[in-house]
């Protein structure tokens, strides 16, 4: 094989797995889009809603969350 040819392969090879990580990144993105992002909007709206009832009512809330890649996470 010659050198030009070597390139071409290394060249294609290269290519393929750009596009193959780009298409991994899609469907992330896609599944956060349509399944998390959602939910966590849910989740946000439900303890805003508890949050603003148990004020009504004059009590204290305290409660804390670990989450993964975000950290712990303090509600009062």
């Amino acid at each position: 094989m010659s050198y030009l040819e070597d390139l071409r392969q290394e060249a294609e090879r290269s290519r393929a797995e750009k596009a193959a990580r780009q298409a991994l990144e899609e469907q992330r993105e896609a599944i956060y889009r349509e399944k998390i992002c959602p939910r966590l909007l849910m989740i946000h709206q439900f303890l805003f809603d508890i949050s603003a009832q148990m004020e009504e009512l004059s009590q204290r809330i305290e409660a804390s969350f670990e989450f993964p890649g975000i950290g712990r996470l303090s509600l009062t």
